[in-house]
């Protein structure tokens, strides 16, 4: 500013008069007061310039402050707000969730992909409620056919003298009678005696069923498994069904082969009687599990398929949808207790008029192990 100069005019112009004061006045006194009064002047206006800069400066702070607090409050709101949605609700609805889970019931959450951070908990959560929900189902399947077949054991021992005696009795009676005098008679006692031995099968059928089993469990290729079934039913498969197979032969399975064999051919039995008019497929598929820990074997059908509300009842014994000439509904209890007893899991899939699929899961066996007996009741 033009504040130096003057001011340096100012000192040299008093210490012109400093030195002439006394030679007889100084003769720029009225240059040095009005130069006295530029500079009060100039720096009055410099205070005033200064002091509305700090008053800006200062208005400028404020608003900007307020503008921040503002901000930062907004901010915070928002922060919250998402976290809540984002995490917190999630989390309380997993938590509610697990006490319902507590007291009995099961029911998968809602996953919106949307929420990346927490829709990977909710999948982990519904697949472990999928899980303890089939295994809650398991448990109480094993409960009861544990029971009806304490039940079936005392029945069929009950059932089978008098069933023999009814047996011999007729049969000796059909010796005695005279077919061509009586030949209502006849067919009346031919009639009971075939009803008889069909009872007594039910009844074998019962004792089999209740009895302890062993299981003899080894290492072995699922294919040959597989393989073996598909000779001992290929004579019962109608024309016009077709028999699909697609078995990996480097799954092997730690299992009792014989038994294994009787499970997958009732269940091929069961889809060929399912499908009442050719044509038909029935399918045996079979892979690993992304664990890499079990196999998964699947049997299913084109049939008629199952109603809804006989999903729950298929696995228990003497349940059937079928005439009294094509079985006596042990067949499905019977695969249930084999696969059961070698740590495995069956499941059925079905929907009426689309068919049916047994999913069947079984622990790999990862080296070759010798045989060796497991006696399970």
């Amino acid at each position: 500013m033009h504040c130096r100069p003057i001011r340096k005019k100012f000192k040299d112009t008093k210490k012109s008069c400093t030195a002439d004061i006394g030679v007889g006045g100084c003769p720029g006194q009225n240059e040095v007061r009005e130069l006295g009064q530029k500079l009060v002047s100039i720096t009055g206006d410099l205070v005033q310039f200064e002091q509305g800069k700090m008053a800006e400066f200062i208005e400028t702070f404020r608003s900007q402050l307020g503008k921040a607090i503002i901000f930062l409050v907004f901010l915070s709101l928002f922060t919250i707000t998402l976290l809540y949605t984002a995490i917190i609700k999630p989390l309380k609805m997993v938590e509610n969730a697990a006490i319902d889970i507590a007291a009995g019931t099961f029911s998968e959450l809602p996953v919106d992909e949307k929420k990346g951070e927490i829709r990977s908990i909710l999948r982990a959560f519904n697949r472990m409620v999928k899980e303890l929900e089939e295994q809650q189902e398991q448990l109480f399947q094993a409960k009861k056919l544990s029971s009806i077949g304490t039940l079936a054991s005392e029945t069929a021992h009950q059932i089978n003298n008098p069933l023999n005696n009814i047996a011999t009795s007729c049969q000796l009676a059909l010796s005695e009678a005279d077919k061509d005098h009586n030949p209502m008679v006849v067919r009346m006692l031919e009639t009971i005696n075939q009803e008889t031995e069909r009872a007594g099968e039910i009844v074998r059928g019962l004792l089999e069923f209740s009895r302890a089993q062993t299981f003899s469990l080894q290492a072995y290729p699922l294919h040959k498994v597989v393989s073996r079934v598909q000779q001992l039913v290929s004579s019962e498969v109608p024309a016009g069904i077709t028999l699909e197979v697609d078995i990996p032969q480097d799954i092997i399975l730690r299992i009792d082969v014989q038994k294994t064999v009787e499970a997958l051919l009732n269940l091929c039995i069961n889809a060929i009687q399912a499908i009442s008019e050719p044509p038909g497929r029935i399918s045996i598929k079979a892979d690993k599990d992304g664990s890499g820990n079990n196999a998964v074997i699947t049997v299913s059908d084109t049939g008629a398929g199952i109603e809804k509300e006989n999903l729950q009842k298929i696995f228990d014994p003497f349940f059937t949808t079928k005439n009294a000439e094509n079985g006596t509904g042990l067949g499905l209890a019977v695969v249930y207790g084999i696969i059961k007893k070698q740590h495995g899991t069956t499941r059925v899939d079905s929907e009426k008029g689309k068919g049916t699929r047994f999913t069947i899961t079984l622990p790999l066996s990862h080296e070759k192990e010798e045989t060796e007996p497991l006696i399970e009741s």
